[in-house]
């Protein structure tokens, strides 16, 4: 029953113009519709549609609407973004007993150890993910909060850090603590080193489907090449680990079949034998990042057409010996989205992404190509039809923007 007599989201009263999304406006005025004669399981799927924040407005307007949100399956995926956090916020979300948790641009400098125990404590059995991606300021940064979350939450499979400053005792703890660990991906985490790396394969090899290590500088060639114990890995990232060598690679291709998405960039110490050794072991790779892997060149291009038969997103940025030559190899494939930024490609490779990835390519970048001119990119963006963003950064040659517009009304341009 509603709380109070002409609640706006449960009764309409006459009127002669309806406000959008507080009134059915197909209906006749002097007449009352209850919206709480809407079955719950319907309530449940519309709030599934809209923000917690705005969820959480919706709810203190009504005392059935307060009930039907007290449902668990619309609290189990929760994302704070953009928030200056404290600790009732925390204690908030602990008490809603999410599965997966995010926290995207916020900032923690408010928070304190009362609040991270009242977060993990009351999610302690259910909490499954947790996201920290773009967020600064006190413990929500810094291994402080990954001793509280694995001193509480030892059924966590998932776990993705991006820029925390996460040590070695935290991830130790943290290994040795949780049950199944399946993802980790603790990029630019530069306070891993092998001591706590070694910790967590040995305990979680045969769980893991992703890792992430980019950036961390701290882990030896040595304790990467371990990874290939992880018969089960699908995800693996290894973006900047510049101590990786062809012989780990090689290794890799003994041991790892299951790959789908693949991460070298910025690997320096790999020669293309070892790359195709790897990728030939797992055919199914549907994306592959090669930025900035010096010895990229058109030969590799037409060996990695030929190997990886379901490729859909390629990154060659910082290749410098792609030519439109080894792109002409590339595009009979079904890709969706391609990164070329520096690359050597000319007009004749985009008149091959024109004709051939029109009905797949939603995303393409031709950051500091200096061959790129307008007709090219005319010509991409006339073509492919289901394009949605394209970047021509320092394209000096590229001065028609507004054309690319009325070609594509619709079209991110970032320039």
């Amino acid at each position: 029953m509603c709380c109070a007599a002409g609640c706006k989201w449960c009764s309409l009263k006459s009127a002669k113009k309806y406000p959008v999304g507080v009134y059915y406006r197909g209906v006749e005025e002097n007449t009352s519709v209850q919206w709480t004669g809407l079955p719950a399981e319907i309530w449940v799927k519309i709030m599934g549609y809209i923000s917690h924040s705005e969820l959480v407005e919706l709810t203190v307007s009504c005392s059935y609407l307060q009930h039907v949100a007290a449902d668990t399956s619309i609290w189990n995926k929760i994302t704070v973004s953009g928030k200056d956090l404290t600790d009732a916020h925390l204690q908030a979300v602990g008490e809603k007993c999410p599965k997966y948790l995010a926290f995207t641009s916020c900032n923690g400098e408010k928070l304190s150890t009362l609040g991270f125990r009242s977060l993990f404590r009351n999610c302690s059995t259910t909490l499954k993910g947790l996201t920290i991606s773009d967020c600064k300021g006190g413990d929500l940064v810094t291994a402080s909060l990954l001793l509280h979350l694995s001193a509480r939450c030892r059924d966590l499979t998932s776990l993705h850090l991006s820029l925390c400053n996460l040590g070695d005792e935290a991830l130790t703890q943290l290994a040795q603590r949780t049950h199944r660990l399946e993802q980790l991906c603790i990029p630019m985490c530069s306070g891993v080193s092998d001591t706590s790396f070694r910790v967590l394969l040995q305990r979680h090899y045969r769980h893991l489907t992703c890792l992430d290590i980019t950036g961390c500088y701290h882990i030896s060639n040595v304790a990467i090449s371990q990874i290939s114990l992880c018969p089960n890995l699908t995800s693996l990232y290894l973006g900047n680990c510049n101590q990786i060598t062809s012989e780990t690679l090689r290794t890799y291709s003994s041991k790892l079949n299951k790959l789908l998405t693949l991460d070298i960039r910025g690997c320096k110490n790999v020669s293309s034998e070892s790359v195709m050794s790897l990728l030939a072991a797992n055919p199914h790779i549907h994306t592959l990042s090669l930025s900035h892997v010096s010895m990229v060149n058109d030969s590799l291009l037409e060996q990695i057409a030929r190997t990886l038969l379901s490729l859909h997103v390629l990154d060659l940025s910082g290749c410098i010996k792609v030519t439109s030559v080894g792109i002409q190899y590339l595009v009979k494939h079904p890709i969706s989205a391609l990164d070329l930024g520096s690359t050597a490609i000319s007009f004749r490779g985009c008149c091959a992404i024109a004709n051939y990835l029109c009905t797949t390519l939603k995303q393409i970048s031709f950051n500091f190509c200096s061959d790129v001119n307008d007709e090219c990119v005319r010509k991409v963006v006339q073509k492919c039809k289901k394009l949605e963003r394209i970047s021509i950064f320092g394209c000096s040659y590229i001065r028609n923007f507004n054309a690319l517009n009325r070609l594509n009304a619709s079209l991110v341009l970032d320039f």
